[in-house]
């Protein structure tokens, strides 16, 4: 327990928030919704990474497909990191898959 205080420390942040985002990620992983791309996951570091499919050929389309589903969960994350607020017009982003996301997220109606 002292090492987790120690590491929620460094990224300023609670042991709450941090053992919630632990949570929220497994059961996110043990559960995928129809909504998650068949193309990527996401790693431990909240990181897009492209699925091993064998023969698939990696295309610009697809890339920036990746590009925009994750460009607004970067923005988010960097509000949540910077104690802001994050205001958009898209609704389909899910602010529950980050720690503190939900306090952080704002739509624009």
């Amino acid at each position: 327990m002292t090492q987790a205080k120690a590491v929620a420390r460094k990224r300023r942040t609670t042991l709450k928030a941090m053992m919630e985002h632990a949570l929220r990620r497994e059961v996110h992983d043990a559960s995928p919704s129809p909504d998650d791309s068949k193309i990527f996951t996401f790693n431990e570091y909240g990181f897009p990474v492209l699925k091993k499919t064998g023969n698939t050929v990696v295309t610009n389309e697809m890339i920036y497909k990746i590009m925009e589903e994750t460009e607004d969960f970067y923005l988010l994350a960097l509000a949540i990191r910077h104690r802001a607020g994050f205001a958009t017009l898209d609704r389909r982003i899910d602010p529950s898959r980050m720690a503190g996301g939900e306090k952080a997220y704002c739509v624009i109606p």
